[in-house]
């Protein structure tokens, strides 16, 4: 993969900050974050707390492993970790979903493609500064992009040309050319990131955050005709965790692998 691109990010309202007198260092943790009053705001559906899940992936379905392990020691820490960000931010404003950040009542958040981000910068002076999730319990969470690069046709008439031209995109000088527009965002590791010029901050800040995130994983299922277990995971999985007994850790995990052991027979 060369590039990505994801439809939600996390990031700080630089304004809030400002008046509060904070440092973008004290939402490095979901525990510093709590000492500060609005915070953090998501609003309380799958398509945002699915990441509350992602701070151990080592339980999630691959390629040679086609099944969530949900008996895992790691699903156990993941849940942990799901149940301590509920505890410590229960959220019941909705209202706020798209405008959280025009109206500067939280420190940060998420936000998504559909949000007018840019707008508000440019017409309210809003100022924004988009960076990974932060960590709990000192597991790092992360969150989803996906992810694209250049393949070369096996039939194609010119295959020296294809093959230089994906060595080119591969390259400093061809990498710098992703830098130089936002319809993607390259993607460089976190400390080679100073080799390159990019466009505006905010593409620099999603190249940073992209070190942050997982590609989003589609497993299908032989049985299961149209069905991957990507989307399976957050139906099925999220909306069954809420009507488990966080409290009682071992049984909540009997109940999600019962129900999911159900679906795939």
């Amino acid at each position: 993969p060369l590039m990505a691109t994801s439809n939600t990010y996390y990031a700080l309202d630089l304004n809030v900050l400002e008046n509060k007198e904070l440092n973008e260092f004290d939402f490095d943790t979901f525990e510093s974050i709590d000492q500060i009053e609005n915070s953090f705001y998501y609003l309380d559906d799958i398509y945002f707390t699915k990441y509350f899940l992602y701070s151990n992936l080592n339980y999630f379905p691959r390629e040679k492993f086609g099944r969530i392990n949900f008996n895992s020691e790691e699903f156990v820490n993941a849940l942990n970790n799901y149940r301590k960000i509920y505890e410590l931010f229960p959220m019941n404003d909705r209202n706020s979903y798209d405008n959280w950040f025009i109206q500067n009542s939280y420190a940060s958040g998420f936000i998504t493609s559909t949000m007018q981000l840019n707008e508000d910068e440019l017409s309210n002076g809003g100022k924004y500064k988009i960076t990974k999730l932060p960590t709990i319990h000192g597991d790092q969470l992360y969150m989803e992009a996906n992810s694209y690069g250049y393949v070369v046709n096996k039939n194609t008439k010119y295959p020296n040309a294809a093959r230089n031209l994906v060595h080119l995109m591969h390259s400093i000088k061809g990498v710098q050319l992703l830098c130089n527009e936002d319809t993607y965002v390259p993607l460089i590791q976190e400390n080679m990131m100073d080799q390159f010029i990019y466009v505006n901050a905010h593409l620099e800040e999603k190249t940073y955050a992209m070190n942050y995130m997982i590609s989003r994983c589609f497993v299908g299922m032989e049985n299961k005709e149209g069905t991957v277990l990507d989307y399976l995971f957050l139906e099925e999985t999220i909306n069954k965790l809420k009507t488990c007994d966080l409290e009682n850790m071992e049984n909540c995990q009997l109940e999600l692998d019962e129900s999911y052991q159900e679906w795939l027979k």
